[in-house]
């Protein structure tokens, strides 16, 4: 295991998804807050002032990852954020407004990938 580097939230409210993505992401050094709804996403981050991503289900209970990132935002503007979904980006696209640009991450997809666009989205400006 590397030594911890970025701290990144992640939001998902399957727990065996959630459990499979903090265990991979702490394999590859990132200090890891887990959350299993939008609420508790919310909580979390403003506890820990050092979350530089957030990586969200656009669907789950209690609050949405949108909604979710549009209140850790206003704490933090420079808060990166990766959204991940069963939809299609279509169906998304037409379900919520969405931010053009942001990052998602179409479901299933491997740890791999996700490690990857979350260095991805940590390294850009």
């Amino acid at each position: 295991m590397r030594e911890c580097m970025e701290t990144i939230l992640l939001a998902e409210d399957e727990e065996a998804i959630r459990s499979y993505f903090e265990r991979a992401l702490k394999e590859h050094g990132y200090n890891v807050l887990v959350a299993g709804n939008g609420e508790e996403a919310i909580e979390i981050f403003r506890r820990n002032k050092e979350v530089v991503l957030a990586v969200l289900d656009v669907s789950m209970p209690r609050k949405g990852g949108k909604e979710a990132f549009e209140e850790m935002r206003k704490q933090n503007p420079r808060l990166k954020v990766i959204f991940m979904s069963g939809y299609s980006a279509d169906a998304l696209q037409d379900s919520i407004e969405w931010i053009v640009g942001t990052p998602l991450l179409q479901k299933p997809f491997g740890q791999e990938m996700l490690a990857k666009k979350i260095r991805e989205v940590l390294d850009t400006q």
